[in-house]
């Protein structure tokens, strides 16, 4: 069976955007977000979907403006507002 075509090459859109977005995280971030990226392609999640979340981490980095690790829960419940 031949995989699907990747015709809007998401493959190399992810890998670019993984490397631009990882660069601007927290030192203490980078390497938590970098396992979270190796755990989701070891159980076979595609790169659209991976955007999709590398997405909403960066949305949510941009928006708290703190490290991953320093955040409370009073921090993640603004994000629901």
């Amino acid at each position: 069976m031949v995989g699907k075509a990747d015709i809007y090459n998401t493959k190399t859109i992810f890998n670019r955007w993984k490397v631009k977005y990882v660069e601007r995280l927290h030192p203490k971030d980078r390497e938590d977000i970098t396992k979270f990226i190796r755990e989701l392609q070891a159980r076979g999640y595609t790169p659209t979907r991976m955007l999709k979340y590398l997405s909403y981490l960066r949305s949510a980095y941009k928006h708290l403006k703190k490290p991953f690790r320093e955040l409370s829960l009073m921090n993640m419940e603004q994000l629901s507002d």
